[in-house]
């Protein structure tokens, strides 16, 4: 019960969207419609503005701001939130009162649109018997997990959005995934960042000792966040008043015992609020798991 596991709940949903997207192409020619532009701009992180966009419809009717969206993107630099909200605001799919934005009717279509595209998609895959039964597993799994005695502010706002009545069973697996991913999040940020008392930054500067040993080689990694070298700098420099790390030159660090324990008991402590729940289910998640993948790898390899 790690993140290995963890991890193979997130890959069943690229492996039944690659599944859903094989049989699209045995009855239909014509290409996916392309998603907005604003859609590439850091794709696949958290600092993206699709995204984002996803947050604002996991709080609608209620604004999204730098700070409530700061309480999971705990590793975003505050201005670079703000600056992605703004251009957002530009396209109107976003709209800004003060430091509030909700969503506009811009945003609101995009989204329809790409839920219904979606939908769509999955509906094309074949039916897989053994998808079901997962979907199921995996629903009763995220009914522990908000049953729980952790902080569970990321799974319930993800939980916000709910596939139609209609949706297929690959389209719950994958929406149960992201609520997985929620509470992973909230797992992991309740055994570090919360319980330490220090920002995300800083504790994701410190989780690369001593792979990245240096506030330079961790910023050409993370730019992405919106944080500078200084700030990487600033952060090693933290941990090291902290006793978690150490420097004889103030450029390259390294790990100590008292940091490396700190980061074992972190793992653990995410691994226990993540999994205790809902224990006693992960044999059979596991199993559920390995016929999916095992039913996707069939269906890939059939030419129809």
């Amino acid at each position: 019960m790690d993140s290995q596991l963890y991890d193979r709940t997130q890959a069943v949903q690229g492996a039944l969207f690659q599944a859903a997207l094989k049989a699209r192409e045995l009855t239909e020619k014509d290409p996916l419609p392309q998603a907005p532009p604003l859609f590439q701009v850091k794709r696949g992180y958290a600092e993206a503005p699709a995204w984002m966009l996803v947050q604002a419809m996991e709080f609608d009717p209620d604004p999204i701001t730098v700070e409530n969206l700061r309480r999971r993107a705990v590793w975003s630099a505050p201005r670079m939130i703000r600056a992605l909200l703004d251009v957002m605001a530009s396209e109107k799919w976003l709209i800004r009162t003060g430091e509030q934005y909700v969503l506009g009717d811009a945003g609101r279509e995009i989204i329809n649109s790409r839920m219904t595209l979606t939908h769509d998609l999955l509906n094309k895959l074949t039916p897989l018997d053994s998808v079901p039964e997962l979907a199921e597993l995996m629903e009763s799994i995220i009914a522990a997990c908000l049953g729980s005695d952790l902080d569970t502010w990321c799974l319930a706002h993800s939980r916000n959005v709910s596939p139609p009545e209609d949706a297929s069973a690959a389209l719950r697996v994958i929406t149960v995934g992201s609520d997985l991913n929620a509470f992973r999040d909230d797992a992991h940020m309740a055994a570090s960042t919360t319980r330490l008392g220090v920002d995300g930054y800083v504790w994701e500067a410190f989780a690369q000792l001593p792979g990245l040993a240096t506030a330079e080689a961790i910023f050409d990694k993370f730019y992405y966040r919106g944080h500078n070298q200084e700030e990487y700098t600033d952060a090693l420099q933290q941990v090291t008043k902290l006793g978690w790390a150490q420097t004889a030159d103030g450029e390259t660090y390294s790990i100590t015992d008292e940091g490396q324990a700190v980061r074992d008991e972190t793992e653990r402590l995410t691994n226990l609020y993540f999994y205790s729940a809902w224990e006693d289910q992960v044999p059979d998640l596991i199993e559920a798991l390995d016929r999916v993948f095992a039913a996707c790898e069939a269906f890939m390899a059939n030419d129809g």
